[in-house]
């Protein structure tokens, strides 16, 4: 295999690297991929991947072979997790059933959110990640995913469509994680904490907002700007905001919303909203707001660059041929 390796890196066709029969050897039978993930690390289509297999005589793993060799806990029962995971899932969160399994991905570029999926469900199932290019967004990500028991996971393959009631916190502390922004800024002189939870679901964020109402708060619920992720499935449609703007509102949210998040960008931007829950001038929380967003910036930038270098060195053919211009 090291030689195999060792003439992927010295050959340079012109052609993608999907048609290499050690490019594919390597990728389905050493780092375990499906045929559907090597279509989208190397940008072709499934149909493709399995004839340019078929073509070179190289045996395709069976779906059950490739995930049943993983072993897969039940799912706790905690009703606070379970919120928490049915906010998770009201976001970006793309779920479906495969014979005895609950696939739970997402693509992302943040290492925070690598780490959350990796947490909260790499616990009770195989979890599995690799780089790939995202065309319409013009740059790496990564694609993480976990296989989890389709039994006692069922509840996570629907979208809720309602708020999880008796347990609101957790179920919005995942909605968050996966949507919401915690804002710290300048505002003339002043320092401004703002909370918004921005999505196209008109229903869940209304009755996101009436509950909040019930505990207190006074959230603004309107109509924004058209979803511009060209790549999600909310593209083009139009975006919802629930927002909070009075400075003890947000303070009191983040209180409450800590004990819950899993986030830990969100955690830290929680951290900050409480440090300075009574400081008025921007003056004096500047270096330290700064420091965070160039920290989460170069951590971003990071994973983003890592996932470009895993990316050409499992296809650098490929990687050429499909990288930014």
């Amino acid at each position: 295999m090291k030689e195999a390796l060792t003439q992927i890196e010295n050959e340079k066709p012109k052609k993608p690297d999907y048609r290499n029969p050690y490019v594919l050897h390597y990728l389905h039978w050493i780092d375990g991929l499906s045929t559907y993930e090597m279509a989208e690390l190397l940008g072709k289509s499934q149909f493709t991947i399995r004839y340019w297999l078929g073509k070179h005589g190289i045996a395709r793993r069976s779906i059950s072979e490739a995930i049943e060799k993983y072993p897969k806990k039940s799912f706790s029962g905690n009703p606070e997790e379970k919120a928490y995971m049915m906010g998770l899932r009201a976001g970006d969160l793309h779920i479906y059933k495969i014979y005895n399994n609950i696939v739970c991905q997402t693509t992302t570029s943040h290492p925070a959110m690598r780490r959350l999926i990796r947490r909260i469900y790499g616990v009770y199932g195989h979890y599995h990640e690799y780089p790939l290019f995202v065309k319409k967004a013009n740059q790496y990500e990564w694609r993480v995913k976990s296989y989890l028991d389709s039994e006692s996971f069922g509840f996570l393959l629907k979208k809720p469509v309602e708020v999880t009631r008796n347990h609101f916190y957790p179920f919005l502390a995942g909605y968050i994680d996966a949507e919401g922004v915690w804002d710290i800024s300048k505002s003339g002189g002043y320092l401004k904490k703002r909370f918004s939870l921005k999505t196209t679901d008109y229903k869940l964020l209304e009755q996101i907002k009436q509950m909040l109402e019930k505990e207190g708060y006074h959230p603004t619920f309107r109509p924004t700007e058209q979803s511009k992720s060209s790549y999600s499935f909310g593209s083009g449609k139009q975006m919802y905001a629930v927002r909070l703007n009075r400075q003890n509102e947000v303070v009191s949210l983040a209180e409450r919303i800590l004990p819950y998040t899993q986030h830990e960008e969100k955690i830290d931007r929680i951290k900050l909203v409480l440090e300075f829950k009574s400081e008025k001038y921007w003056v004096n929380v500047k270096h330290k707001v700064i420091a965070l967003r160039k920290k989460i910036n170069k951590e971003r930038d990071e994973c983003v660059e890592k996932a470009e270098e895993e990316h050409k060195k499992r296809c650098p053919a490929s990687a050429r041929s499909l990288g930014p211009s």
